[in-house]
């Protein structure tokens, strides 16, 4: 949901302005954080995501514990409803969790 959130809220800080001048913006999203989410979308959706984010300069982080399930589903593929990844890039906590790896932007995960 936080995701899908983060677009929303960015499409209106892109058109909400001042009352009293167009020019100067309302509002503006340079961060996202998104704590233990299932897996956003299809690769088409994330890499749309994530390309519309980097052109508005906006951050996005997925904050996992190593340990919780919840950001493992759905499963990478489904054969009933294809493929499905993370958007942003993904920090794990606690860092020195065994087989934990450092942030990778936009890799398979």
């Amino acid at each position: 949901m936080a995701t899908l959130m983060s677009l929303k809220i960015k499409k209106y800080c892109d058109v909400w302005t001042a009352p009293n001048d167009s020019t100067k913006k309302i509002c503006q999203l340079k961060q996202v954080y998104a704590m233990e989410a299932p897996r956003a979308g299809s690769p088409a959706f994330v890499e749309l995501y994530n390309a519309a984010m980097a052109k508005a300069n906006v951050n996005v982080f997925l904050l996992v514990n190593k340990y919780d399930p919840v950001p493992r589903i759905p499963f990478m593929y489904t054969p009933l409803f294809g493929s499905y990844r993370h958007a942003g890039n993904m920090v794990y906590y606690p860092p020195d969790a065994p087989g934990t790896n450092p942030p990778t932007p936009n890799a398979n995960r």
